[in-house]
Formats: structure tokens, sequence, C-alpha cells
């Protein structure tokens, strides 16, 4: 009973792997908007990446993925096409080792066409994925 009421006292956790650049360039991804606002909300946000260049944010993004795993009870990845879908692949694939449900924010109007082309990297975490959603800013 006592570890039962400490879960449902544990704030909710989660990872979230993206593009937070904004402190370094002038574009703001939707993955700080909703961090912060999960954050307000009283979730233990762990973020990833933050690094310039995509070799370095890779790396820190699964830097973290790993060293913090005990810091979260699921992730979310954003998913673009192209060169950047090398990250979410390769967070996809860690994350299911260590056994962390992911959830996949889908962007971009290329996917359907990349998935196409590369029907081998989609399919693995397509099918491995705890849950998809598609994002669409809207303005107020």
């Amino acid at each position: 009973m006592k570890a039962a009421a400490a879960r449902a006292e544990a704030p909710m956790s989660v990872l979230m792997i993206g593009n937070f650049l904004s402190a370094s360039k002038s574009v703001r991804f939707v993955c700080e908007d909703l961090a912060e606002a999960l954050a307000a909300a009283g979730w233990n946000v762990v973020a990833a990446s933050a690094r310039a260049g995509r070799a370095a944010r890779l790396a820190d993004m699964l830097a973290t993925a790993w060293s913090r795993r005990a810091e979260y009870a699921a992730a979310q990845i954003d998913v673009y096409s192209g060169p950047s879908f090398l990250w979410a692949e390769s967070a996809a694939a860690l994350l299911r080792r260590i056994g962390k449900p992911h959830a996949l924010t889908l962007h971009g109007g290329n996917l359907p066409g990349f998935a196409r082309r590369w029907p081998r990297r989609v399919a693995p975490i397509w099918r491995r994925r705890s849950c998809c959603c598609w994002w669409r800013r809207q303005e107020m």
C-alpha cells in the first residue's frame, strides 16, 4: 500500500527528445512549449537536446536517455524526415532496450515520402512505439 501511495503522489515524469535550440537560434520548436507547459503543470521534464550541431545533439540525446533513465517514466520523441530521422531512430532503439515506453510526435509534411523511400528504417520505430501524435501549431 505504501508503495502505491508513493507512486500516486510522485509527479509524472517524461523525457522529451527534440530540438531545444531557442537559446542559441531564433527558432523556437514545439517541444520547448510542451516541455514548459508540462513543467508548469507539475511534471518532471528531462529535455534533450540544446546542443548545436547534429552529431553533438544526437550524442547528448542518447547520453541523456541513458544516464537519466531513473528520472523519467516515459519518453516523447520528435520525428522529422531526412537526416534528423537518425536521432528518432537511435533514441527509439535505446528506449526500447531499456524498457521505456515512448510516444512519437510527427513533424513535417515529408514523412510519408520518407517512409516510402526508407521503409526498413521507419517500420521498426513505428511498430514499437507506445503511441503517436501529429502536432499542428494553431495561432491564437
